[in-house]
């Protein structure tokens, strides 16, 4: 605090039933006309229900990423935000790769055509959840694997499209 004049840091207090609260605690270094420290200023934070965002978020990776299957978040404009270890191993592209790659790095016309049918469905059919795609995924050794697609669109905002999150399995796997 007296190095910044400012200063935040995390972690709990003890409250009078013998329990603990997490806070943050902020504070900062008051001084007088000439610079010289006279006084400190503080407050403190209940952080609880953020704490417990934390948790729940880390369940919910915890859960994406060991589950058998790949899976997958595409935005509305093509770019994959998001994809599962399951999913690196399956193609072989690391989760920079994926970032960088276009659909159609990674699946030949037909493929590509049978996604855009089944988005083009779940957007015009709201009743719809989850759309199936069989199709070839190409490897960064040129190979291709069969795989089942089940794609849903993530929620929209203002009834403007916005992305599609998949599971991807692979069609091969225990044969």
């Amino acid at each position: 605090l007296y190095e910044s004049g400012q200063e935040r840091i995390e972690g709990s207090v003890r409250t009078h039933d013998g329990g603990s609260l997490p806070m943050e605690l902020s504070g900062a270094v008051l001084t007088d006309g000439e610079g010289e420290t006279v006084g400190f200023v503080g407050v403190g934070r209940d952080i609880s229900q953020r704490k417990e965002r934390e948790r729940e978020l880390e369940r919910y990776r915890r859960v994406v990423e060991t589950m058998g299957d790949g899976i997958y978040a595409l935005d509305g404009n093509g770019t994959y935000v998001h994809v599962n270890e399951v999913l690196t191993e399956l193609s072989g592209y690391d989760r920079a790769e994926w970032s960088a790659m276009d659909p159609a790095d990674l699946f030949g016309d037909d493929d590509i055509e049978r996604f855009e049918d089944a988005i083009r469905r779940l957007l015009s059919e709201p009743e719809r959840a989850v759309e199936t795609v069989e199709a070839a995924l190409r490897t960064t050794d040129g190979e291709t694997v069969p795989i089942e697609v089940t794609l849903t669109l993530r929620p929209m905002e203002d009834g403007v499209f916005r992305a599609t999150v998949g599971v991807v399995r692979d069609l091969c796997a225990g044969r």
